[in-house]
């Protein structure tokens, strides 16, 4: 796994304006992702955005304390036109990210993807982990944040956020992909 994080990460450092998102309708593993990842990057002082093809569902407003989460609209298509990387979370396709992935495609922008579940369309990602084995893509965040080292003075915007994550996509710890390294995390 070290061989796949090292692509993603090669790629992250050598990008200074960063777009992330989820798919349409976002639920709180995709957004947590996000959002967690927002505030990593935010620490390596990179210029970063999480634009959202949809509205951000209020129930997760406590994961936004700062509001930082953007809905799609034709104001953000320059920022999209003017970055390095795309990173989709939880996306499954990324077509789900309507115009953000659309955007960055047709002006060439490389895409990453971190995911759990199984994509068709991997051609299309410079780089990407995709791990269809594993309850969350927040699980795979907090995997690559370990990854870097990060410890527990993560700050706690990406402790919630990692948290909603892993919830939502393991049904409260209830479901049956719900896995001892869930729990660890």
């Amino acid at each position: 796994m070290n061989k796949v994080w090292q692509k993603v990460d090669d790629l992250i450092m050598g990008c200074d304006k960063i777009i992330l998102s989820t798919h349409e309708k976002p639920d709180g593993d995709g957004l947590g992702s996000a959002i967690a990842f927002y505030y990593y990057l935010k620490t390596l002082k990179k210029d970063v955005k999480i634009i959202q093809p949809s509205p951000f569902p209020q129930q997760y407003k406590i994961i936004d304390p700062d509001s930082i989460v953007e809905t799609y609209s034709e104001n953000s298509n320059e920022y999209i036109k003017s970055s390095d990387l795309l990173i989709l979370f939880d996306i499954g396709n990324y077509k789900r990210a309507k115009n953000v992935s659309s955007i960055a495609i047709d002006n060439n922008i490389d895409i990453a993807c971190i995911d759990h579940h199984k994509n068709d369309n991997l051609e299309i990602f410079k780089a990407f982990v995709i791990d269809i084995d594993i309850p969350a893509t927040g699980l795979l965040v907090w995997k690559y944040l370990k990854y870097k080292g990060l410890d527990a003075s993560w700050n706690i915007k990406i402790h919630n956020a990692l948290y909603t994550a892993l919830v939502t996509d393991t049904g409260s710890f209830r479901y049956n992909n719900t896995t001892s390294e869930a729990h660890d995390m």
